[in-house]
């Protein structure tokens, strides 16, 4: 087994064009394919638990909360964002779910991320929740 260890990895020709392959064929770049933003917020008490490249919350409504990022991303149309929630309110019993929020004609800026929660399919009542996970995919600009 090799082992490398190196502070940092450069591109020959381009400083952040680094191509890993995978088996014979198979490749993708190094810097599409790192997490460029998460954050683990808890939208009851707007307080960020834990976060890379986010910088604050936004609580624009119950259960509406917009994040901004340090690093912008360098184009909205190559950006990706997932996340997952989670409550105990009450029985602990609810169906949480995640979706964002429109800005304009997009759910997201390259500096911010909108982001409302539910439970138990009531999408037209948005909830606060006490765990949530949010990820974000894309280049950096």
């Amino acid at each position: 087994m090799s082992e490398i260890k190196v502070d940092t990895l450069t591109g020959k020709t381009t400083a952040n064009d680094i191509t890993v392959t995978v088996g014979a064929t198979a490749t993708q770049s190094l810097e599409q394919g790192l997490m460029k933003v998460w954050c683990a917020y808890d939208s009851q008490a707007q307080v960020i638990d834990g976060s890379l490249n986010a910088s604050s919350l936004t609580d624009n409504a119950q259960g509406d909360t917009t994040i901004t990022h340090t690093s912008t991303f360098s184009a909205v149309s190559e950006v990706c964002f997932t996340g997952i929630s989670s409550d105990d309110n009450s029985s602990n019993k609810h169906v949480a779910q995640i979706s964002f929020a429109r800005i304009g004609s997009t759910p997201f800026t390259t500096t911010t991320v909108r982001v409302s929660t539910n439970f138990d399919g009531q999408q037209t009542v948005l909830e606060d929740m006490d765990f949530i996970h949010i990820h974000g995919l894309g280049g950096l600009a």
